[in-house]
């Protein structure tokens, strides 16, 4: 009999581990934690509905908020009842990146997945990962099952504290130039409703009382859409499918599969502090591991880029040869040729290839994604959509030599879309292709799958200054909130670092401009100005841009807010790269700490100059850093080095 009462206690102890359920059967609760117990997720059964709330220091950070899944064959959102649970395991996540914010991750999660079923005995299991930075959900439909099913409506949403301070970023209509992914990101309350009331994107930064949420969505591999945020009610929102409209109406609204099924991470990144935020890696560690297992051919850099400031310039083979050797003098290994490349006169690509090469600069070129889903005529168009098309182009491409391609116009969430996204990129690593991919979704974790996709457009960068006079006025705020918000989740090709006026004359300071170098992360950094723009600049400034990494080891955030400045540290091997940025109008000094810096190190300070379009540098010791000076939106660099033996 002791020895029964001992086997019994013991297991009910085991069972606490991961389940509690109430002997109230109205209602029966499950929990996992953390492996260090930072972060809980709850999950009850109430009446046959399913709710979760997120704990972070064991207070209610995300409240209860509903979920459930009503498919075109079976509705698993009411009249569940518990049917089981798999036992809660450690996973690991150690990888690494070829580029990125941090080169090598190393994430540990507590796993389970909580399986109910409806009246009919169809099953949904809600999978979770949690982790001392956040959670990960995501619903498993386990049936074997041949015929296509669609999902018709997803429950889940996010509840949070009404009249809270948010950076958000609308989800835009789309039209034949305009994603949804390139208005502003802007401070909001908690509340607000989008201005064309299609709801808000990912990533979303919500301010709690002691910490920070960000939300994003990860493991996109073709078989789901994307997602994003719907207008809140009373503070819930709810999640919303692309719009119908999307990509010219073309291809279904609603994800569908034969079963089993998963579908996509619902990440919850939370920090008591933004360096937590920034330093964030969840949405890459939820993605499928990398599938690309000879990374030796996949080499971040910066790029010359004609386009911003010559529009035409693609079709001119002679002014494609400036930007070439723009890039060879200043040691960037890449130069873009955009649109209309195959239109060129004065030669051809294959000649602008061979003449690159002769200087050692790789070519990058663009495509439209072709297709139904958008009718833009910039070319080469309709080699992208079609596989077998897609192969041979990319298999020319590789036998000339060209290193890249950028590929625009994807127009929308859809299903679709995902597939071909996949496609490209797993036709791209056959003939060892780097991809960008441009007027298109946000990262979703591709980068730790396919490690060649350098970069991603997905914001509203720096190519706007030829085309909307509001941008100058913007674009100091929006700088300083990127780097918490649409940056965390993946390379950000803004196309920055410009020196020359546009169309419409940017309001940053030289300082600013150049610091955007580092304040932004890209795979290939896509450096925008003309010619004499960098050409023109002080020694001290056109060295460091011949020196600047584009994959780094590690991120530090040194200070910032939101919308207002932002100072961060990137690390490159020994080497550390410092920079801030200034998004108001008025002046302010920034008084660095930097205890990762010895005396070992040498310094190089460039700031604003005596007016806006003027550089400073000096070499101060370290410790000794000055109260640093920058002028309404104006911005510094420091670049720190340990000189070779």
């Amino acid at each position: 009999m002791i020895l029964i009462k001992k086997y019994l206690y013991a297991f009910c102890c085991f069972s606490l581990l991961f389940t509690i359920q109430c002997t109230d059967q109205k209602e029966q609760k499950w929990v996992v934690d953390s492996p260090q117990k930072l972060n809980r997720f709850e999950l009850k059964l109430e009446q046959g509905q399913l709710y979760y709330q997120v704990l972070h220091h064991e207070t209610v950070s995300l409240p209860w908020a509903p979920l459930g899944a009503v498919r075109s064959d079976a509705d698993l959102s009411k009249d569940l009842k518990f049917d089981s649970q798999t036992e809660v395991k450690a996973v690991a996540h150690d990888y690494e990146l070829v580029a990125g914010k941090q080169r090598k991750i190393h994430d540990l999660a507590n796993q389970s997945t909580i399986f109910f079923a409806n009246k009919a005995g169809l099953k949904i299991g809600v999978e979770v990962q949690v982790l001392e930075g956040g959670l990960a959900i995501r619903y498993q439909f386990p049936e074997e099952k041949s015929s296509v099913v669609k999902m018709q409506k997803d429950l889940m949403g996010f509840q949070l504290a009404t009249g809270k301070t948010a950076f958000l970023q609308r989800y835009d209509t789309v039209t034949q130039w305009q994603p949804a992914y390139e208005q502003f990101y802007e401070e909001h309350k908690v509340g607000d409703i989008s201005r064309h009331k299609n709801g808000w994107c990912f990533p979303a930064l919500f301010e709690q009382d002691d910490h920070w949420i960000l939300l994003s969505e990860s493991g996109l591999d073709g078989q789901y859409s994307g997602t994003h945020l719907d207008d809140p009610i009373d503070g819930f929102y709810p999640l919303r499918w692309p719009e119908a409209k999307e990509g010219m109406g073309q291809y279904d609204q609603l994800p569908s599969s034969t079963l089993p099924w998963n579908t996509t991470w619902k990440t919850i990144a939370i920090s008591s502090d933004l360096q937590g935020i920034m330093q964030s890696d969840l949405v890459k560690t939820m993605a499928p591991e990398n599938r690309v297992k000879d990374w030796s051919w996949i080499k971040p850099g910066l790029s010359s880029w004609s386009w911003l400031s010559a529009h035409e310039s693609s079709t001119d083979f002679r002014a494609l040869q400036k930007f070439v050797d723009l890039a060879a003098e200043m040691g960037w290994p890449y130069s873009l040729v955009d649109a209309n490349w195959d239109r060129m006169e004065g030669g051809n690509l294959a000649q602008l290839a061979e003449y690159a090469q002769g200087k050692g600069v790789g070519l990058l070129v663009w495509y439209n994604s072709g297709g139904v889903h958008n009718i833009v005529t910039e070319a080469p168009r309709n080699l992208m959509d079609d596989e077998d098309l897609r192969k041979l182009e990319f298999a020319k491409l590789q036998a000339m030599g060209i290193k890249g391609v950028k590929i625009d116009f994807f127009q929308s969430d859809k299903q679709q879309l995902m597939k071909t996204y996949k496609g490209i990129l797993e036709d791209a690593a056959t003939c060892q292709i780097l991809v960008n991919f441009h007027g298109c979704a946000i990262p979703r974790g591709w980068e730790r799958t396919y490690p060649h996709l350098m970069t991603m457009e997905s914001v509203r960068g720096a190519e706007t200054y030829t085309f909307n006079p509001e941008y100058p006025a913007y674009a100091p705020v929006a700088n300083t909130i990127l780097p918490f918000t649409r940056n965390v989740v993946g390379s950000m090709d803004y196309t920055p670092v410009i020196f020359t006026d546009m169309k419409h004359a940017h309001i940053t300071t030289f300082g600013h401009e150049l610091a955007l170098s580092v304040v932004f992360e890209s795979g290939i950094t896509h450096m925008a100005d003309a010619v004499e723009g960098y050409q023109n600049l002080p020694h001290e400034a056109k060295s460091f841009l011949k020196n600047i990494p584009a994959a780094w080891d590690e991120v530090r955030l040194i200070e910032g807010c939101p919308g207002k400045d932002v100072v961060l540290a990137r690390r490159r091997g020994q080497d550390w790269y410092i920079a801030g940025i200034n998004g108001e109008g008025l002046s302010k000094s920034f008084s660095l700490e930097l205890p990762f810096l010895n005396q070992q190190y040498e310094l190089t300070l460039i700031q604003d100059g005596a007016d806006e379009k003027s550089l400073s540098a000096s070499a101060p010791k370290v410790g000794k850093i000055p109260s640093i000076e920058v002028l309404p939106y104006g911005g510094f660099v420091i670049k720190a080095t340990v000189p070779a033996v």
